[in-house]
């Protein structure tokens, strides 16, 4: 099958993730080489096409050939059945239209927070709009898997198992994190506390992914010793506090951030002590 012709597009040039899955299609040839444009580096022709506005939210593919433009995750399943022809009957199907397009919401408008770039925002970049629905859930949603992992991860160390530590404290936990944070936020920009509550747990996921291989061979492996499962845990820690240093500066919010986060953590971590007493 060849790629969709005469199309163009439109991607966000400083989204990491946009940037992939936009040379992943030409690359699989599901575009022309010349078939993905970043949005500030469009020309005046693609500009006069294009709903400047709704493309910041919405990638755009322009029909250079019949001047019509698609937005979303309409963008997206036009290139995937030109090359998949039995998946157009398949997305006519409403209710799976629907959860698809609603996915698609739920990555577009926190992608800032999924795959930052090195800025918070600059001047005439895509920049998504700021819908406070798209990030709340986003953040619950997070925080009930990082809650869920967590649980299977510590529920292979004895000590913490016979503590009967349920889900809904780890939930607590995750939640409580991002009260504990606010008040240190508020403090310095307020506007953009729930774009720093989304790093947040963006940061939070990566570290609950990182455990899931240790899960996984735990299962497997039950003669692991619990030193060396526990000892796994510096691992993500450590790339969480990375990731941590730097979605803060790039939020250009300060570092005493990244010193109260570690302390939530010493405060459970004294707690769990003192409950297991």
């Amino acid at each position: 099958m060849k790629p969709l012709e005469d199309h163009v597009l439109l991607y966000d040039g400083d989204c990491p993730m946009c940037r992939m899955y936009s040379h992943a299609f030409v690359k699989a040839d599901m575009l022309e080489k010349d078939g993905i444009v970043s949005y500030c580096e469009m020309n005046q022709e693609l500009k006069s096409m294009v709903d400047i506005d709704r493309a910041r939210n919405e990638i755009a593919l322009v029909d250079a050939k019949n001047h019509t433009v698609t937005y979303g995750i309409d963008s997206w399943l036009k290139i995937f059945t030109n090359r998949f022809q039995w998946a157009k009957s398949l997305f006519q199907f409403k209710p799976l239209y629907w959860l698809v397009r609603q996915f698609y919401f739920f990555i577009s408008y926190n992608r800032k927070v999924i795959a930052p770039g090195k800025e918070f925002f600059k001047a005439g970049s895509c920049f998504p709009d700021y819908n406070v629905k798209w990030r709340w859930i986003y953040i619950l949603i997070s925080s009930i898997f990082v809650a869920f992992i967590l649980n299977r991860y510590f529920n292979g160390i004895i000590i913490y198992r016979d503590a009967n530590i349920q889900l809904g404290a780890e939930w607590l936990i995750a939640i409580g994190q991002l009260v504990f944070q606010s008040f240190f936020v508020l403090l310095s920009k307020k506007d953009r506390t729930l774009h720093y509550f989304g790093n947040l747990m963006t940061i939070s996921t990566m570290g609950a992914l990182l455990l899931i291989p240790a899960i996984i061979f735990r299962n497997i492996f039950s003669t692991i010793p619990e030193v060396a499962y526990l000892g796994y845990l510096a691992l993500p820690v450590l790339i969480m506090l990375w990731q941590h240093v730097r979605r803060v500066k790039m939020l250009e919010l300060p570092f005493y951030l990244t010193i109260t986060w570690i302390l939530y953590r010493l405060i459970l971590l004294i707690g769990f002590f003192e409950f297991i007493k």
